[in-house]
């Protein structure tokens, strides 16, 4: 009889131990002890699964980013055809993404302090999925724009409506300024009423400097 079943699971088990205790303490502070005791598992099962330490702190930090690159947006935008209804799917996706299923507690805070830390692994994941994000967003920022835009406008207009939702993010990160009184729920009914907004409020504004560009 296969074992296989018990083995995902003693590393999933390893994987979260070691996550929330990386959050909490640091990883110099986290004893290969600390983690097997958390995930109720041998000693031994750190080096059994991983190797070491460092290897586990890497499968920590690949879980975490993994989730990043799980998003077909170009397999799911391709199906819509209008560039408004496109915008809208993609912050749509974006945020829904971020919010739902909520991150657990540690994943957020580890994520943070990595991005903080400039930690290449998270960096280097995190450049690879917002060049995706960018490059999709400005091919339908061009297309709302018109023939008559220039790549400075197009850059311009993506990236503003990139840090609308990305003002988001960060207003709920676990290192965030805001207070919590301040925090919405993010519930999916909310994420809608916000891609929408954002969409709009952005269609809106890319067709006045369309329209002011014509007459100038």
């Amino acid at each position: 009889m296969s074992n296989e079943p018990t083995e995902k699971s003693t590393k999933e088990r390893l994987i979260e131990a070691a996550g929330k205790l990386f959050a909490d303490k640091g990883f110099k502070e986290t004893t290969v002890r600390d983690i097997c005791e958390l995930a109720g598992a041998n000693v031994a099962a750190v080096n059994y699964y991983f190797g070491d330490k460092d290897k586990l702190h890497e499968e920590v930090i690949s879980y975490i980013v993994n989730k990043i690159k799980e998003i077909p947006l170009e397999s799911i935008l391709e199906k819509i055809y209008s560039p408004e209804d496109r915008l809208h799917e993609l912050v749509r996706i974006m945020l829904l993404h971020r919010f739902s299923p909520k991150p657990s507690e540690w994943e957020m805070k580890l994520f943070a302090q990595h991005m903080i830390e400039s930690d290449g692994l998270v960096r280097s994941h995190i450049i690879e999925r917002i060049g995706k994000v960018q490059a999709i967003m400005m091919q339908i920022v061009s297309e709302l724009l018109g023939p008559e835009a220039t790549p400075e406008m197009i850059k311009l207009c993506s990236f503003s409506i990139i840090s609308q939702f990305t003002f988001y993010f960060a207003m709920h990160s676990p290192h965030s300024p805001m207070p919590e009184d301040d925090k919405i729920e993010m519930t999916s009914g909310v994420i809608d009423t916000i891609a929408r907004h954002i969409a709009d409020f952005s269609v809106a504004g890319i067709k006045m400097i369309r329209n002011k560009e014509a007459i100038g």
